[in-house]
């Protein structure tokens, strides 16, 4: 699963933006300032794809008639009449098309004119947005449920501007949160383990093992050896402790959930992307004769500030590591790191926001300072007493 191509137009902060990905095209990196949308673009290509399908979730059943995120106006530009999206993805084969359109207000018969000068003519009178999703998805496709849909850390994901609880004039359905025990899918898209969860998923990984699973043990094993690479750290081997006091450790770190925030932040992606291909692998025949191994199933991983709590030396290692590990993967991250930008894969995309200006550049040639002034539009620079005292040097100077 894949992002194609992704057009916007008056979208919050965003004017206009116009991706075209290949297949090269593993990672798909959004930079900018605080508060030019990136989170907003981020959980609004979750919501196309999520909300349009007919599959459910621990954390979203489309059964319950609710949506997962909330279509407001709110979200359209300050200066705009309305916003619209195209989103293409992929799997293997089939495309996808996803296209979206909403208004400041409801079509009547005083301003039609105002929406047949836009994208879209095929709203309704009385109506203020249309979706269009073509195929229609459905159970019987097995279209997510083949692919790896992963959204990390949750608490990153905006259903909208606020919080929405109650139906109101700028609203058109309530966020769901309702779980369920028996989905179609098994885990969740949003994911923010505490370590005390994180620590029972990887315990279930050697304990699937022991009862007959036996790529478990390799996924087990590999957690570790993928960690090591980003973090240039030795974790050694996972280990667990006897019953009744079942804790999981690092041979040479200590217990999992005494590791740094940083750390535990990449061990919740990597033991999410992890069993998530084992689940789909080892439950699809069909994958199996495809496929050599479990990392090689295919998918869609959304990172918000993929940066966060990483030390540079892993934030520069960290998206390469990744693609290398799970490269039927495609990831979409954001960050306001020039040490992620660095280490950026071949055949990246950087998008600056909120301009959606594609920058192509070998970023793995450039220093930090130029790799900061090209894509965040900031000098490096003394501290201000400093320039001041330049200043006034340059002033005595030229007198």
């Amino acid at each position: 699963m894949s992002i194609q191509s992704i057009k916007l137009k008056n979208f919050k902060s965003i004017n206009e933006l116009n991706i075209e990905a290949n297949n090269q095209s593993q990672v798909i990196c959004f930079v900018g300032e605080n508060g030019s949308s990136k989170t907003s673009l981020l959980s609004l290509i979750v919501d196309s794809i999520i909300s349009n399908l007919n599959i459910s979730f621990p954390d979203y059943d489309p059964e319950d008639g609710k949506r997962f995120r909330s279509i407001s106006h709110m979200e359209i530009h300050d200066d705009k009449d309305y916003y619209f999206l195209n989103l293409k993805y992929s799997s293997g084969d089939e495309i996808n098309n996803y296209e979206r359109n909403v208004f400041k207000i409801t079509k009547n018969q005083n301003n039609v004119d105002i929406y047949n000068s836009a994208e879209w003519e095929g709203i309704s009178l009385n109506q203020f947005h249309q979706e269009k999703n073509s195929p229609y998805q459905d159970k019987n496709s097995n279209y997510l449920i083949n692919n790896i849909f992963l959204y990390r850390p949750s608490y990153r994901y905006e259903p909208d501007a606020l919080e929405v609880n109650d139906l109101n004039d700028s609203y058109v359905f309530k966020i769901s949160t309702q779980k369920k025990k028996q989905t179609d899918y098994p885990f969740p898209f949003k994911v923010a383990h505490s370590g005390t969860d994180l620590e029972s998923l990887i315990i279930e990984l050697l304990l699937d093992n022991f009862i007959g699973f036996e790529n478990s043990i390799n996924a087990f094993s590999g957690i570790p050896k993928i960690l090591n690479t980003v973090t240039n750290k030795d974790y050694g081997n996972f280990q667990i402790s006897r019953h009744p006091y079942r804790k999981l450790w690092s041979s040479t770190q200590g217990l999992i959930t005494s590791l740094s925030q940083g750390e535990l932040d990449l061990l919740v992606t990597i033991t999410s992307i992890v069993t998530r291909q084992l689940y789909i692998y080892d439950n699809n025949e069909e994958l199996r004769k495809k496929y050599k191994s479990f990392h090689d199933v295919p998918g869609l991983v959304i990172i918000d500030e993929v940066d966060l709590h990483l030390h540079p030396k892993a934030q520069e290692n960290y998206l390469k590591v990744l693609t290398t590990n799970f490269k039927n993967i495609q990831f979409l991250v954001t960050t306001h790191s020039p040490f992620v930008v660095r280490g950026l894969p071949t055949d990246s995309i950087v998008v600056q926001l909120p301009s959606g200006t594609v920058i192509e550049e070998n970023f793995s040639l450039m220093d930090i300072d130029s790799i900061t002034n090209r894509i965040f539009n900031y000098k490096g620079r003394f501290s201000d007493n400093i320039e001041n005292d330049l200043k006034k040097f340059k002033e005595l100077i030229t007198k």
